[in-house]
């Protein structure tokens, strides 16, 4: 994974999960509640929550979710994607 874990994004994006489904989805970004969420490089850097610099001289960084609810949110999507793209 290229990020660290984080365990408030990763009960948030949980909570998402089972509240909402994934809307707006293209390449790099889905739509889920009210939250804009990356979604490409899976699982290495999916459903990762950008992070704020305290600082000019900190880097972005980014947190993750655990890796089974990555695991979970990508099956949501599939779902979300082909019930949205269904001929």
């Amino acid at each position: 994974m290229n990020y660290p874990f984080d365990e408030s994004w990763d009960q948030e994006f949980t909570k998402l999960l089972s509240n909402y489904r994934f809307t707006d989805i293209d390449y790099y970004y889905a739509t889920l509640g009210e939250r804009r969420i990356w979604i490409a490089n899976y699982p290495h850097a999916s459903f990762t929550l950008p992070t704020r610099k305290l600082s000019p001289f900190e880097d972005n960084t980014q947190v993750r979710p655990s890796r089974w609810t990555i695991y979970k949110a990508r099956q949501n999507l599939k779902r979300d994607f082909y019930t949205q793209h269904r001929a």
